[in-house]
């Protein structure tokens, strides 16, 4: 079954029950965004683990326009911080509702 369309209303759900502010909804849908774009792209380029080296100029290319990024490095640093940002929203909103 497809969960991605149900993923941005389950987070705007946890916000309306004040799991989660505005903002880190925000960075939470940003952060599913990247990720879902990301996997989304790598899954038409290969079955297996994504690997830069494999699947070419072409697919690196394909990666890049599918996800805004500029460049590999740059891909690779937004999706430190993102993830990094929504598991620090996660580790919030556990820490205030037990």
């Amino acid at each position: 079954a497809n969960t991605a369309p149900q993923i941005p209303a389950q987070l705007e759900s946890a916000r309306e029950s004040g799991w989660i502010n505005a903002a880190e909804l925000a960075i939470l849908n940003q952060s599913y965004a990247l990720m879902w774009r990301l996997q989304s792209a790598a899954r038409l380029l290969t079955g297996e683990v994504l690997d830069l080296d494999v699947v070419g100029q072409g697919g690196n290319e394909f990666l890049l326009r599918e996800t805004g990024a500029a460049d590999a490095d740059a891909l690779a640093t937004e999706l430190q911080s993102v993830s990094h940002l929504a598991g620090d929203v996660v580790d919030a909103a556990l820490g205030r509702h037990p």
